[in-house]
């Protein structure tokens, strides 16, 4: 049996508790007509189980990333995922011209990052879709570019992009800071928020 203090401090698929718990979508409350009064409740579920949790894990480490990069790296690559499936739920599938193999996750996270990252990174929005998280997700290793442990700003020499990963980490949160704040005046991104969310919240069975 876990101590009481591990039970109150691991939520995740535990009994359902009172009230809203981000790591529980059991508990995710059910929006309503006006989205000003939602967006505190999507602010929190990213705030406290997306970028907290990797900050926790950061923090773990010191901000010493080294031997951890591979790690840090796929978290962060696909914390974009996540992000761009609540703005651009709707997005059209790109297909490949010779396979015709379709890919709606593409698009979406290249618009994510396009969009709401810093400028110096929305310019290599496609290398890092396909560089970088591609390559990370589906082989562990990178093999067209390079990442580093610090705090590295994103630099190209026109055969290589490479930068730090705490660099990274900012760049992604300024991103989630600059998604939420363009939310109020969009209403069709607000659209495409609720209906990804309803979808999770409805799918949860813990």
């Amino acid at each position: 049996a876990r101590s009481d203090s591990i039970q109150s401090t691991f939520m995740k698929y535990e009994p359902a508790t009172t009230g809203f718990t981000p790591s529980q979508p059991s508990t995710w409350p059910i929006p309503g007509d006006d989205f000003a009064t939602f967006l505190p409740s999507l602010k929190r579920i990213f705030d406290e189980t997306l970028i907290g949790e990797i900050d926790n894990v950061i923090k773990d480490a010191n901000n010493d990333l080294r031997g951890r990069g591979h790690v840090i790296g796929l978290t962060l690559f696909c914390a974009i995922d996540t992000l761009s499936s609540y703005a651009y739920e709707n997005a059209s599938t790109d297909r490949c011209a010779h396979c015709g193999r379709g890919d709606r996750i593409g698009p979406k996270y290249q618009k994510f990052i396009e969009a709401f990252f810093p400028d110096d990174y929305r310019v290599h929005a496609k290398s890092i879709w396909k560089l970088y998280r591609n390559s990370l997700t589906h082989s562990w290793n990178l093999f067209e570019a390079g990442m580093l442990p610090g705090n590295d700003p994103i630099t190209s020499n026109g055969n290589t992009l490479w930068f730090g990963l705490l660099n990274f980490h900012s760049a992604l949160k300024t991103s989630v800071t600059n998604f939420l704040n363009h939310l109020p005046g969009d209403p069709s991104m607000q659209k495409s928020c609720i209906k990804r969310y309803n979808n999770l919240r409805t799918s949860a069975k813990a």
